[in-house]
């Protein structure tokens, strides 16, 4: 099986927008309506549409970008008989509003009674730094279509008939021709249903849905980040004669933290310490999310030295790894001190000046002198 970026010709890092550009003009090109008889063709469709499946959901083109076709196995379209293809008919009905755009609207006809998927739906949840480490659960408030009750989804008032278009005698299609193309569009009159609505339903208005808000319980594991999105199935849109509802989407957005700073499944955190710190060592206490740890500083830590704690950092949704706690050390130098502590410094100064203990400075003033004698 080829790439499923390269079946559709766009990069791996293509936006949703234009993935859908370029399978609708794939699916264009291969179409059965203009290649009749061709196999080659009818195999490239189902080809293109399985990909599209794939790299227009977050969740499976995550699964393919990270273990290709193996992560999407045990999936329900990877056991459509066997092939995990499209069958022509399946991918007008998993994909009808992609084929609106060039074919005017649903595809109508013989599929305009199949059960339809009602759309997806997006929506974002704030959780704090402890939160996205240790996971929680969270109330979310979806708001949503739902069948309407008083016509079960018809639109029509109860005990109202629908009669039959006189547009599309009920087909739900028209022909239209396109130079030497002729193509089935969708009614415009009925819209490809077929039928019309005579009294519309008082409570939908006609549309067979309406707008319901449900609070949704949302388990929200440790280790998940800023922009990841987790799906809950079937608690989208509704669907249409008896489809699934789609799915509901919940994007993690998480607030910053005092003193971490998260980097993948790591975390940092900058301490100060003293000169004699430094010089000296010591032993400090590190707050980590769990408590807090001894950790030992070793005698002539130089200032912006990175010390590790392994397993201290967020746990990782995608294996059983957990990060590491990075300790970045500061030298404080304090800018207003006492006139005991200014005599104190002043003692130091002949060991500053001492090459022997500061090695750098030694290294420093040689390469100084040499450019100076380069000059001359």
């Amino acid at each position: 099986m080829a790439d499923y970026y390269d079946l559709l010709g766009v990069s791996k890092s293509a936006s949703g927008d234009e993935i859908k550009r370029a399978y609708k003009k794939k699916a264009l090109k291969y179409h059965p309506d203009r290649n009749k008889g061709d196999k080659q063709a009818e195999d490239m469709f189902k080809k293109v549409s399985h990909a599209y499946e794939v790299l227009s959901d977050p969740e499976k083109r995550q699964l393919y970008d990270q273990f290709g076709e193996d992560g999407l196995k045990g999936n329900s379209f990877q056991n459509r008989g066997g092939s995990g293809f499209y069958s022509y008919a399946e991918a007008f009905e998993k994909f009808g509003d992609v084929f609106s755009d060039f074919f005017g609207g649903r595809s109508g006809g013989r599929y305009k009674d199949a059960p339809m998927q009602g759309s997806d739906l997006l929506t974002r949840v704030s959780i704090s730094f402890e939160d996205s480490f240790n996971g929680v659960k969270k109330d979310v408030n979806v708001t949503r279509s739902a069948t309407c009750s008083e016509c079960s989804g018809s639109g029509a008032e109860k005990g109202s008939p629908k009669k039959t278009c006189a547009t599309c005698r009920g087909a739900g299609q028209v022909r239209v021709s396109h130079g030497v193309f002729s193509l089935a569009q969708t009614c415009p009159t009925c819209h490809g249903e077929g039928e019309m609505i005579e009294k519309p339903c008082k409570k939908c208005s006609g549309t067979g849905f309406v707008k319901e808000t449900k609070t949704l319980s949302v388990n929200i594991p440790g280790g998940i980040a800023s922009g990841m999105k987790m799906r809950v199935a079937h608690e989208g849109n509704s669907g249409q004669n008896g489809g699934p509802r789609g799915d509901l989407y919940v994007e993690i957005s998480v607030k910053s933290h005092p003193l971490f700073e998260r980097d993948g499944d790591d975390i940092y955190i900058e301490v100060p310490i003293s000169y004699s710190q430094a010089v000296l060592g010591d032993k400090i206490e590190v707050p980590t999310m769990t408590g807090k740890v001894e950790m030992k500083i070793p005698p002539g830590t130089q200032p912006g030295t990175r010390m590790r704690l392994k397993e201290k950092g967020f746990p990782s949704v995608s294996s059983p790894v957990k990060g590491s706690l990075f300790v970045v050390l500061r030298l404080e130098v304090p800018k207003n001190i006492s006139e005991d502590h200014k005599k104190v410094i002043q003692q130091l100064k002949p060991y500053e000046e001492d090459h022997k203990e500061r090695p750098t400075l030694k290294d420093y003033i040689d390469k100084v002198k040499n450019l100076f004698k380069q000059h001359n």
